[in-house]
């Protein structure tokens, strides 16, 4: 019988495919009804894909990704979710603020409470991809260290 996600690292990469894919998804139905991001509804479409893919990343990194080990790498998987949270947040503010632009012109500003919301998501989402990207540039440099510490000496 064949297992799926046998090693631990594959339910990472497949929660970041699935991810990716949702957010291809959205993209490729937005191109196929005819919007583009310069409209009213693209723009809400592709903040909302965003959105999507934050929460399916921010879901399974605490249902299935396989626990830090302590230490350093508890500290990175926390500043991880943190910025899912925080680019969740903000890219959900930012599709609701889309709403208040143009129909056809994503530049004209049609409703100036929700082209609020929208810069308020911005607050969140600005900070929110850095921490992710540091998140998991420490946790692979933390799980690349650990490997080499591990591997026995050749004398």
């Amino acid at each position: 019988m064949i297992v799926m996600f046998q090693k631990p690292w594959m339910k990472v990469l497949g929660s970041v495919l699935l991810a990716f894919a949702v957010t291809a998804a959205f993209i490729a139905l937005m191109s196929a009804i005819g919007l583009s991001e310069d409209s009213r509804l693209g723009h809400f479409g592709f903040h909302a894909a965003l959105a999507a893919s934050f929460g399916i990343l921010f879901f399974t990194s605490r249902r299935v990704w396989p626990a830090p080990r302590e230490g350093v790498e508890r500290g990175l998987r926390k500043l991880l979710v943190l910025g899912f949270i925080l680019a969740l947040i903000g890219s959900t503010l930012e599709s609701l603020g889309a709403l208040g632009y143009g129909v056809d012109d994503g530049n004209t500003i049609t409703n100036e409470a929700l082209a609020s919301v929208h810069n308020i998501g911005l607050v969140f989402t600005t900070p929110g991809l850095p921490v992710i990207l540091v998140g998991l540039i420490g946790t692979f440099v933390v799980r690349i260290l650990f490997r080499i510490r591990k591997k026995p000496v050749v004398t």
